[in-house]
């Protein structure tokens, strides 16, 4: 390999590197938000994926002085990173090149109409003795309500400066309280509105953490891909997690005897979608193929292309004629032709036999 030929790979190696590693923690700044104030927080005007990149969450970017609106461009944010040591190999600043941010401003006194329409179809909810009396306590039975968990399988952390607000009493008071955004575990954005004769006199935004209580199939080592799950490889925990995954295996019994299709590290959760059923045949082998026509069956042998488990399709390559088809494996080193074998005289077929399937 020549000096130019290894300078140009150990570029694309760096730049594949970097990619691979930035893809997992990213800063995506936003077009337009509203915010308290009077400070403004990265995870205010970005969203933010990836452990990493969390750790910037609660970097101030902004401040409100006498203005109501404030203009913080992504040359802005980047400088401020740098300044906090930030590794550029490790994170990605994408999305807006400007994020326009507007201070919540007070809400104007209600004046009571003649008119009996509402003026919004949310579901509020007026609180009585019955139930939860403080704002925080109703915010939790709320967020469990959305997640459809028991709130003793949620742990939620709101922050300090929201304290004072949160311990408020609700009696006798309208609240209604909504996700602001798609996400619902890790950082979210919640938005609670206070209603009084169906208008709202009240908005305020709260940015709690928030983690669920799974069940779930867990690796007692790590796993390197093909390897066989066995009994004692793997258990059932409980664990929190502040990422919507899907759910895990939660049943030893579906996964033993079960092949990894990927490396799976010691700790981790195992999903359906790391399991398959073990090899019945392996690429290069030498397999039984049958095709099923009517009554007759022609059986021949054929080269796979790829590995294959029960009631897998794979590739599978003609020895004679070198063409290709699909076969679904039926067993282990057999198949059956899922599309006509290619089409030659039954006696160019390997150990070509008919059989009568009344027989």
């Amino acid at each position: 390999m020549n000096s130019k030929t290894w300078m140009l790979f150990a570029t694309l190696t760096v730049l594949l590197t970097v990619c691979m590693r930035t893809d997992a923690n990213t800063i995506r700044l936003h077009d337009q938000i509203t915010v308290n104030g009077p400070t403004v927080e990265l995870q205010e005007i970005a969203e933010i994926d990836g452990e990493y990149a969390s750790q910037f969450a609660e970097l101030t970017v902004g401040s409100f002085s006498n203005v109501t609106q404030l203009k913080i461009s992504m040359k802005n944010v980047r400088e401020l990173l740098t300044s906090e040591k930030a590794n550029w190999g490790l994170l990605s600043l994408v999305g807006f090149q400007q994020s326009v941010v507007s201070l919540i401003e007070p809400l104007p006194e209600v004046i009571e109409t003649q008119s009996t329409e509402p003026i919004i179809s949310n579901s509020v909810a007026r609180m009585t003795i019955d139930q939860p009396i403080s704002l925080k306590s109703f915010v939790v039975k709320k967020i469990a309500e959305r997640l459809k968990l028991d709130s003793n399988d949620l742990k939620i952390e709101f922050k300090s400066r929201d304290s004072e607000y949160l311990s408020q009493s609700v009696l006798g008071k309208t609240y209604e309280v909504s996700f602001k955004g798609r996400n619902t575990l890790g950082r979210v954005t919640l938005a609670i509105r206070r209603y009084e004769l169906s208008r709202v006199i009240e908005e305020y935004y709260i940015y709690p953490s928030i983690s669920r209580k799974i069940a779930g199939l867990k690796a007692n080592h790590s796993f390197r891909t093909g390897d066989i799950i066995k009994p004692g490889s793997v258990q059932i925990i409980d664990k929190w997690i502040d990422k919507q995954e899907g759910e895990p295996i939660q049943s030893i019994d579906l996964a033993i005897g079960h092949a990894v299709k990927r490396p799976i590290r010691e700790g981790s959760f195992i999903y359906p979608r790391d399991i398959k059923l073990p090899a019945l045949i392996k690429r290069n082998q030498f397999v039984s193929v049958r095709a099923i026509s009517g009554r007759l069956v022609v059986r021949t042998t054929a080269k796979a292309l790829e590995d294959g488990g029960l009631n897998d399709i794979i590739n599978v390559k003609h020895i004679k004629t070198n063409e290709t088809y699909n076969i679904l494996v039926t067993g282990r080193g057999q198949g059956t032709v899922i599309k006509s074998i290619p089409a030659v005289e039954l006696s160019d077929h390997v150990m070509t036999t008919i059989e009568d399937t009344q027989s």
